[in-house]
């Protein structure tokens, strides 16, 4: 990026010199000369600010999907049992493959399959409530044991950071400028 900075200020130098020597000392071509800058430093500015836009453009796609994540395992750490929370998760989520590596795309889908594995859970101990109660004492058991390690991974990734390292590298400002 520096290189082309440079690049780009060598030219402008290079081009006003040549032009001063063609045009030398003559009014009309110091008055085209400066026209000339004026308009390639605009030109530069224009570049670098629609640089900086789509910088900013792909950080806000980027942190929706990290916000839509962060409430799905909030869900998860409080029971959730509807699909309608993975619903709303796979639509804000469609299309992480193209903003992201294959490392956040394999979280998501990680994510995704806990949030599945708790609605699953949670469907089966509902059933058995409703149903008088056909699952053993041991299967009730598993069930809860499994439904407390999803919510503590999701509390692990909540409050131990697991979600922000993952999404650091995307969404760090150092990166951005």
């Amino acid at each position: 990026m520096y290189i082309k900075k440079i690049a780009a200020t060598l030219m402008v130098v290079a081009v006003t010199a040549i032009a001063a020597y063609w045009l030398r000392a003559s009014k009309e071509g110091v008055a085209a000369l400066i026209v000339g800058l004026t308009v390639a430093a605009i030109a530069y500015r224009q570049w670098k600010t629609e640089q900086n836009k789509l910088k900013l453009d792909l950080f806000d796609r980027r942190y929706r999907i990290y916000e839509v994540t962060r409430e799905l395992l909030k869900l998860i750490d409080l029971k959730m049992n509807s699909m309608e929370h993975l619903y709303v998760f796979w639509s804000n989520t469609s299309g992480a493959e193209f903003l992201f590596d294959s490392d956040i795309e394999s979280y998501l889908k990680e994510v995704e399959d806990k949030a599945l594995k708790l609605i699953e859970i949670n469907d089966e101990l509902a059933d058995d409530e409703r149903q008088n109660y056909y699952l053993t004492d041991e299967q009730r058991r598993q069930g809860r044991l499994k439904r407390r390690d999803l919510r503590s991974w999701s509390r692990d990734q909540l409050y131990k950071g697991n979600l922000a390292q993952q999404f650091k590298p995307y969404l760090a400002f150092s990166k951005l400028l």
